[in-house]
Protein backbone atom coordinates (compact mmCIF):
# COMPACT_ATOMS: atom_id res chain seq x y z
CA UNK A 1 0.00 0.00 0.00
CA UNK A 2 2.68 2.74 -1.10
CA UNK A 3 3.83 5.12 1.85
CA UNK A 4 1.91 3.28 4.58
CA UNK A 5 3.28 -0.53 3.69
CA UNK A 6 6.70 1.42 4.24
CA UNK A 7 5.42 3.27 7.66
CA UNK A 8 7.05 2.92 10.78
CA UNK A 9 6.45 -1.29 11.87
CA UNK A 10 4.92 -1.27 15.46
CA UNK A 11 3.65 -4.38 17.47
CA UNK A 12 -25.20 11.89 11.36
CA UNK A 13 -26.89 14.83 12.46
CA UNK A 14 -24.95 17.87 13.26
CA UNK A 15 -25.29 19.16 17.10
CA UNK A 16 -27.82 22.24 17.10
CA UNK A 17 -30.28 21.07 14.46
CA UNK A 18 -33.26 22.42 14.22
CA UNK A 19 -35.37 20.40 15.98
CA UNK A 20 -39.52 20.70 14.59
CA UNK A 21 -42.16 19.04 15.46
CA UNK A 22 -43.84 16.01 13.45
CA UNK A 23 -43.81 12.15 12.84
CA UNK A 24 -41.92 12.67 9.67
CA UNK A 25 -39.08 13.90 12.32
CA UNK A 26 -38.58 11.50 14.76
CA UNK A 27 -35.00 10.80 13.98
CA UNK A 28 -33.16 13.46 16.68
CA UNK A 29 -29.96 14.32 17.71
CA UNK A 30 -27.27 12.69 16.34
CA UNK A 31 -29.78 10.18 14.62
CA UNK A 32 -31.19 9.17 17.33
CA UNK A 33 -35.13 8.48 17.48
CA UNK A 34 -37.25 10.76 19.42
CA UNK A 35 -39.93 9.27 21.59
CA UNK A 36 -43.25 11.48 21.11
CA UNK A 37 -44.57 11.08 24.15
CA UNK A 38 -41.48 11.86 26.63
CA UNK A 39 -39.73 14.34 24.05
CA UNK A 40 -36.47 12.25 24.98
CA UNK A 41 -33.91 10.75 22.69
CA UNK A 42 -33.05 7.06 22.95
CA UNK A 43 -29.32 5.87 22.28
CA UNK A 44 -30.08 2.17 23.36
CA UNK A 45 -28.56 2.33 27.57
CA UNK A 46 -30.68 4.88 28.19
CA UNK A 47 -32.15 8.45 27.18
CA UNK A 48 -31.62 12.13 26.34
CA UNK A 49 -32.89 15.12 27.23
CA UNK A 50 -32.43 17.19 24.57
CA UNK A 51 -33.69 20.35 26.19
CA UNK A 52 -31.48 19.93 28.96
CA UNK A 53 -28.50 18.77 27.06
CA UNK A 54 -28.03 15.32 29.34
CA UNK A 55 -28.84 11.99 30.14
CA UNK A 56 -31.48 10.98 32.04
CA UNK A 57 -30.03 8.62 34.35
CA UNK A 58 -26.41 7.89 35.60
CA UNK A 59 -23.83 6.20 33.71
CA UNK A 60 -24.42 2.99 35.67
CA UNK A 61 -21.06 2.05 35.64
CA UNK A 62 -17.61 3.74 36.76
CA UNK A 63 -15.86 2.78 33.10
CA UNK A 64 -16.23 6.42 31.60
CA UNK A 65 -14.15 8.07 34.98
CA UNK A 66 -11.26 9.21 34.54
CA UNK A 67 -8.86 10.99 37.34
CA UNK A 68 -7.63 13.77 35.44
CA UNK A 69 -10.93 14.71 33.51
CA UNK A 70 -13.22 16.25 36.70
CA UNK A 71 -16.00 16.70 33.87
CA UNK A 72 -16.25 12.67 33.40
CA UNK A 73 -17.22 12.63 37.41
CA UNK A 74 -20.43 13.79 36.50
CA UNK A 75 -22.68 10.67 35.25
CA UNK A 76 -25.12 12.29 33.39
CA UNK A 77 -23.06 14.72 31.06
CA UNK A 78 -23.22 14.06 27.47
CA UNK A 79 -19.88 13.09 25.89
CA UNK A 80 -17.71 14.84 29.32
CA UNK A 81 -19.43 18.42 28.13
CA UNK A 82 -17.47 18.04 24.41
CA UNK A 83 -20.67 17.89 22.31
CA UNK A 84 -18.97 20.17 19.49
CA UNK A 85 -16.49 17.29 19.12
CA UNK A 86 -17.23 14.19 20.01
CA UNK A 87 -20.55 12.22 19.45
CA UNK A 88 -21.88 9.11 22.01
CA UNK A 89 -23.10 6.68 19.60
CA UNK A 90 -24.54 4.33 22.34
CA UNK A 91 -25.09 6.14 25.55
CA UNK A 92 -22.44 4.13 27.45
CA UNK A 93 -18.72 5.81 26.23
CA UNK A 94 -16.95 8.59 24.27
CA UNK A 95 -13.93 7.61 22.08
CA UNK A 96 -12.41 10.52 21.12
CA UNK A 97 -9.07 9.25 20.78
CA UNK A 98 -9.14 9.04 17.00
CA UNK A 99 -9.66 12.30 16.95
CA UNK A 100 -6.67 13.69 18.24
CA UNK A 101 -4.15 11.11 15.86
CA UNK A 102 -5.67 13.24 13.35
CA UNK A 103 -5.24 16.52 14.73
CA UNK A 104 -1.53 15.07 15.54
CA UNK A 105 -0.62 13.77 12.57
CA UNK A 106 -2.52 16.51 10.32
CA UNK A 107 -2.98 19.80 12.07
CA UNK A 108 -1.77 22.59 10.02
CA UNK A 109 -1.26 20.50 6.83
CA UNK A 110 -4.75 19.83 5.45
CA UNK A 111 -7.84 22.75 6.34
CA UNK A 112 -9.58 22.86 9.42
CA UNK A 113 -12.77 22.16 7.86
CA UNK A 114 -11.67 19.00 6.50
CA UNK A 115 -9.96 18.24 9.65
CA UNK A 116 -13.23 18.54 11.34
CA UNK A 117 -15.25 16.36 8.85
CA UNK A 118 -12.41 13.65 9.18
CA UNK A 119 -13.08 13.82 12.83
CA UNK A 120 -16.40 13.43 12.28
CA UNK A 121 -16.41 10.16 9.97
CA UNK A 122 -14.94 8.67 12.92
CA UNK A 123 -18.23 9.10 14.48
CA UNK A 124 -19.80 7.34 11.61
CA UNK A 125 -17.36 4.62 11.86
CA UNK A 126 -18.01 3.68 15.54
CA UNK A 127 -21.64 4.55 14.95
CA UNK A 128 -21.54 0.90 12.88
CA UNK A 129 -20.69 -1.95 14.63
CA UNK A 130 -22.31 -4.58 12.74
CA UNK A 131 -19.25 -5.03 10.31
CA UNK A 132 -16.06 -5.35 12.16
CA UNK A 133 -13.95 -5.02 8.59
CA UNK A 134 -13.86 -1.32 9.25
CA UNK A 135 -12.52 -1.71 13.10
CA UNK A 136 -10.15 -3.83 12.15
CA UNK A 137 -11.90 -6.95 13.74
CA UNK A 138 -12.71 -10.53 13.51
CA UNK A 139 -16.86 -11.80 14.10
CA UNK A 140 -17.15 -14.77 16.30
CA UNK A 141 -16.59 -17.86 14.21
CA UNK A 142 -14.79 -15.77 11.72
CA UNK A 143 -11.33 -16.88 10.41
CA UNK A 144 -8.64 -14.46 11.37
CA UNK A 145 -6.64 -14.20 8.40
CA UNK A 146 -9.73 -13.75 6.69
CA UNK A 147 -10.51 -10.47 9.01
CA UNK A 148 -7.30 -9.17 8.03
CA UNK A 149 -7.15 -9.05 4.70
CA UNK A 150 -11.07 -8.05 4.22
CA UNK A 151 -9.53 -4.89 6.57
CA UNK A 152 -6.77 -4.35 4.28
CA UNK A 153 -8.62 -4.23 1.38
CA UNK A 154 -11.00 -1.96 2.68
CA UNK A 155 -8.19 0.34 3.46
CA UNK A 156 -7.12 0.31 0.68
CA UNK A 157 -10.24 0.60 -1.19
CA UNK A 158 -11.21 3.92 0.80
CA UNK A 159 -7.44 5.24 0.19
CA UNK A 160 -7.81 4.77 -3.33
CA UNK A 161 -11.19 6.62 -3.55
CA UNK A 162 -9.81 9.47 -1.95
CA UNK A 163 -6.98 10.09 -4.32
CA UNK A 164 -9.23 9.75 -6.78
CA UNK A 165 -10.95 12.29 -5.25
CA UNK A 166 -7.99 14.97 -5.21
CA UNK A 167 -8.07 17.39 -7.89
CA UNK A 168 -5.10 18.73 -10.04
CA UNK A 169 -3.91 21.11 -7.37
CA UNK A 170 -4.09 18.71 -4.54
CA UNK A 171 -7.70 19.75 -3.58
CA UNK A 172 -9.80 17.68 -1.93
CA UNK A 173 -13.23 17.14 -2.86
CA UNK A 174 -15.73 16.20 0.41
CA UNK A 175 -16.57 12.17 -0.97
CA UNK A 176 -12.09 11.73 -0.91
CA UNK A 177 -11.98 13.42 2.60
CA UNK A 178 -14.80 11.00 3.34
CA UNK A 179 -12.87 8.02 2.05
CA UNK A 180 -9.57 9.42 3.77
CA UNK A 181 -11.55 9.63 7.43
CA UNK A 182 -12.91 5.96 6.88
CA UNK A 183 -9.18 4.58 5.92
CA UNK A 184 -7.74 6.35 8.85
CA UNK A 185 -10.38 4.85 11.11
CA UNK A 186 -9.49 1.29 10.03
CA UNK A 187 -5.40 2.02 10.18
CA UNK A 188 -5.96 3.57 13.94
CA UNK A 189 -8.01 0.27 14.78
CA UNK A 190 -5.23 -1.67 13.37
CA UNK A 191 -2.98 -0.48 15.82
CA UNK A 192 -5.37 -0.72 18.94
CA UNK A 193 -4.21 -2.98 21.51
CA UNK A 194 -7.72 -3.84 22.14
CA UNK A 195 -8.17 -4.51 18.18
CA UNK A 196 -5.55 -6.54 17.07
CA UNK A 197 -2.74 -8.87 18.89
CA UNK A 198 1.35 -8.10 18.57
CA UNK A 199 1.58 -9.23 15.34
CA UNK A 200 -1.58 -7.29 14.18
CA UNK A 201 -3.56 -10.39 13.79
CA UNK A 202 -7.55 -8.82 14.14
CA UNK A 203 -9.10 -9.39 17.68
CA UNK A 204 -12.65 -11.35 18.09
CA UNK A 205 -15.16 -8.65 18.85
CA UNK A 206 -18.00 -9.72 21.39
CA UNK A 207 -19.90 -6.78 21.25
CA UNK A 208 -20.10 -4.37 23.98
CA UNK A 209 -20.44 -7.13 26.32
CA UNK A 210 -23.78 -5.02 27.73
CA UNK A 211 -22.55 -2.79 30.38
CA UNK A 212 -20.40 -6.23 31.76
CA UNK A 213 -16.33 -6.46 31.81
CA UNK A 214 -15.66 -6.92 27.86
CA UNK A 215 -17.18 -4.00 27.16
CA UNK A 216 -15.30 -2.04 29.79
CA UNK A 217 -12.11 -3.57 29.30
CA UNK A 218 -12.60 -3.15 25.52
CA UNK A 219 -12.95 0.96 25.92
CA UNK A 220 -9.84 0.75 28.98
CA UNK A 221 -7.66 -0.30 26.66
CA UNK A 222 -8.04 2.31 24.04
CA UNK A 223 -9.25 5.20 26.00
CA UNK A 224 -5.60 6.74 26.50
CA UNK A 225 -2.45 7.01 24.74
CA UNK A 226 -0.48 6.02 27.30
CA UNK A 227 -2.39 2.91 27.29
CA UNK A 228 0.22 2.14 24.33
CA UNK A 229 2.63 4.68 23.20
CA UNK A 230 4.05 2.55 20.83
CA UNK A 231 0.91 2.07 18.87
CA UNK A 232 -0.15 5.35 19.43
CA UNK A 233 2.84 6.73 17.54
CA UNK A 234 2.54 4.06 14.82
CA UNK A 235 -0.94 5.26 14.52
CA UNK A 236 0.28 8.86 13.66
CA UNK A 237 3.05 7.85 11.51
CA UNK A 238 0.61 5.86 9.62
CA UNK A 239 -2.11 8.65 9.30
CA UNK A 240 0.86 10.96 8.04
CA UNK A 241 1.92 8.41 5.46
CA UNK A 242 -1.23 7.96 3.91
CA UNK A 243 -1.86 11.34 3.36
CA UNK A 244 1.82 11.48 1.73
CA UNK A 245 0.14 8.44 -0.46
CA UNK A 246 -3.29 9.82 -1.60
CA UNK A 247 -1.93 13.57 -1.88
CA UNK A 248 1.46 13.39 -2.61
CA UNK A 249 1.30 17.52 -3.94
CA UNK A 250 -0.18 18.95 -1.31
CA UNK A 251 1.75 17.70 1.08
CA UNK A 252 4.89 18.44 -0.78
CA UNK A 253 3.35 22.13 -0.50
CA UNK A 254 3.61 21.76 3.43
CA UNK A 255 7.46 20.15 2.51
CA UNK A 256 6.36 16.96 3.21
CA UNK A 257 7.58 14.15 1.35
CA UNK A 258 7.77 10.13 1.15
CA UNK A 259 11.54 10.33 2.06
CA UNK A 260 10.65 12.86 5.43
CA UNK A 261 6.86 12.48 6.71
CA UNK A 262 8.14 9.86 9.41
CA UNK A 263 10.74 12.49 11.02
CA UNK A 264 7.64 14.64 10.82
CA UNK A 265 5.09 13.21 12.61
CA UNK A 266 7.52 11.96 15.29
CA UNK A 267 8.27 15.65 16.14
CA UNK A 268 4.65 16.24 16.44
CA UNK A 269 4.17 13.08 18.48
CA UNK A 270 7.72 14.36 20.53
CA UNK A 271 5.62 17.25 20.58
CA UNK A 272 2.39 16.17 21.86
CA UNK A 273 4.23 14.12 24.72
CA UNK A 274 5.56 17.22 26.08
CA UNK A 275 1.85 18.92 26.36
CA UNK A 276 0.70 15.40 27.89
CA UNK A 277 3.37 14.83 30.74
CA UNK A 278 2.86 19.01 31.44
CA UNK A 279 -0.74 18.20 32.21
CA UNK A 280 -0.38 14.66 33.56
CA UNK A 281 2.59 15.95 36.03
CA UNK A 282 4.78 13.07 35.47
CA UNK A 283 8.42 12.70 35.87
CA UNK A 284 10.84 13.86 33.62
CA UNK A 285 11.93 10.07 33.67
CA UNK A 286 8.37 8.78 32.88
CA UNK A 287 8.27 11.44 29.61
CA UNK A 288 11.33 10.57 28.10
CA UNK A 289 10.54 6.90 28.58
CA UNK A 290 7.14 7.35 26.70
CA UNK A 291 8.66 9.11 24.06
CA UNK A 292 10.76 6.73 22.89
CA UNK A 293 8.05 4.39 23.36
CA UNK A 294 6.52 6.46 21.05
CA UNK A 295 9.24 7.31 18.29
CA UNK A 296 9.78 3.59 17.92
CA UNK A 297 12.58 2.35 20.79
CA UNK A 298 10.82 -0.87 22.57
CA UNK A 299 13.32 -1.12 24.88
CA UNK A 300 11.76 2.16 26.33
CA UNK A 301 8.11 0.36 26.49
CA UNK A 302 6.91 -0.80 29.44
Amino acid sequence: MGAIANAASGPGLRVGQDYASGASLAVKFTSKERDAETGLDFFGARYMSNAQGRWTSPDPTPFGITVFNPQSWNLYAYVVNRALSSVDVNGEWWTPIHKDMIRIALGGIVSEANIARLQHRQDVMDADQKDQTGHFMAVPHQDLGEAHDNSMKLIAKNLAAASDGIGGNGEMSAGAVDHFGDAIHTLHDMTSPMHTTGDGTPRVWEGYGGLGQKGAAHWLGENDPSDSWSRFGWAVRLTLAAFVQINPMAAAKRGITAENYERVANERISEYIDRYYIIKSKSPGEQDAARQCALGNPAACN
